[in-house]
């Protein structure tokens, strides 16, 4: 999500490495904790559940799920500014695709609107160096 990478300057869940089990385990692990268990309606769909979860949804990888959470991982912002960012993320940050916001739905959020069109730009150069923001920001 590169509107996560621009305020925090690292990925908020790092994608998942090409056939790997491993990592593919790692990711979901990071995603539970994020935004809970998946839908059971969603794992029926999936054509990999089965590798991850038993049929009553529980994630049986063998990875630890992390403690962490969206407010324990966003470390720039603070207070309503933080919140409304928060509440930003998750409109896009669902299991099910359907839940999504579309592009267009997004562009009417508050905290977006709030936005001056400069200042993810500044931000972006304000990042620590070395961050993987900070390099996919000045391309």
């Amino acid at each position: 999500m590169l509107i996560w990478e621009l305020f925090e300057g690292k990925p908020l869940v790092r994608p998942p490495s090409p056939n790997t089990d491993v990592s593919s385990a790692v990711h979901l692990a990071k995603l539970i904790a994020l935004l809970g268990p998946p839908p059971k309606e969603l794992l029926k769909r999936g054509e990999a559940s089965e590798q991850f979860f038993n049929e009553n949804g529980e994630f049986t990888a063998g990875i630890v799920i992390p403690a962490t959470t969206l407010e324990d991982e966003e470390g720039v912002l603070e207070g309503e500014e933080k919140a409304a960012f928060l509440r930003f993320i998750r409109k896009m940050l669902q299991w099910k695709p359907e839940d999504r916001k579309l592009p267009e739905e997004l562009l009417e959020d508050p905290w977006l609107q709030a936005q001056n069109p400069h200042r993810l730009v500044n931000l972006s150069r304000e990042l620590p160096e070395g961050s993987e923001a900070g390099a996919v920001s000045q391309g």
